[in-house]
């Protein structure tokens, strides 16, 4: 799902150039996170709901969690992830309602 960052626009004002914005202004999602082995037991958390503004991505929510300090900071700033089932990248912009799951590391042999 991609959305089209908000265009916002005063009338009246000095530079009538549409400004783009990233995030709509007092527009929030929530968003479900999930935790997965490694993760889970750092942040002593399997899942959590986690509120953020309109337009926000993964790499945003990564920043809104580490964000909070101990123990979500000790979280990587690139995890992989994957957003309703499918992995995603950190550009990938989230909707109301979507699940990201945190998915260590994994080594095998």
């Amino acid at each position: 799902m991609c959305i089209s960052p908000k265009l916002l626009y005063t009338p009246g004002s000095a530079d009538p150039t549409p400004t783009i914005t990233k995030f709509q202004r007092n527009v929030s999602i929530s968003v479900n996170t999930v935790f997965f082995a490694l993760y889970r037991d750092l942040v002593g958390a399997s899942t959590l709901a986690v509120e953020l503004p309109s337009g926000a991505t993964v790499a945003d929510l990564v920043e809104e969690l580490r964000g909070r300090g101990a123990p979500f900071d000790s979280l990587p700033t690139e995890p992989a992830v994957a957003v309703n089932q499918t992995y995603a990248m950190l550009d990938e912009t989230l909707g109301s309602g979507d699940e990201v799951a945190f998915i260590p590391p994994v080594a095998g042999g």
